[in-house]
């Protein structure tokens, strides 16, 4: 009776941690400055994105699986852009949210349970970006 009981405890618990190891992805976020790009080391389907003028919502298409990178100056048709309830035109498949002299605040919301990741910075008059920071 006692083998069986360690048997069933071990598989319990064998069954609890396989569960919480499939959920634990999370919302990690980071930013590549040369390439205006943001990466997740998993599939990226919401982001939120705040400027000092306006807020964008970034969707992957219905249907699509989401790319574990975005380039913010060259958003491809893999994604759905919303400002507002309105969608975002683009101009040959592509967007660009990147411009000069602004302020940004990207948010990655793409796991509900996980903690949104942040990342903040700014561009210069160039539209380089300067004064990242990152807020997990």
């Amino acid at each position: 009776m006692e083998i069986i009981r360690i048997k069933n405890r071990n598989i319990v618990y064998g069954l609890l941690m396989s569960m919480i190891l499939v959920s634990c992805h999370g919302n990690d976020l980071y930013l590549n400055k040369e390439y205006k790009t943001v990466y997740s080391p998993y599939e990226i389907k919401k982001l939120s994105v705040q400027t000092n003028h306006r807020t964008y919502f970034i969707y992957s298409k219905k249907g699509r699986i989401g790319d574990n990178y975005i380039r913010l100056d060259s958003i491809t048709d893999s994604y759905v852009i919303y400002e507002k309830d309105t969608i975002v035109a683009k101009k040959n498949n592509t967007y660009n949210l990147i411009h000069a002299n602004d302020s940004y605040e990207i948010s990655n919301f793409t796991v509900g349970d996980a903690t949104a990741w942040r990342i903040s910075f700014r561009t210069d008059k160039f539209g380089y970006i300067i004064d990242v920071n990152c807020n997990d």
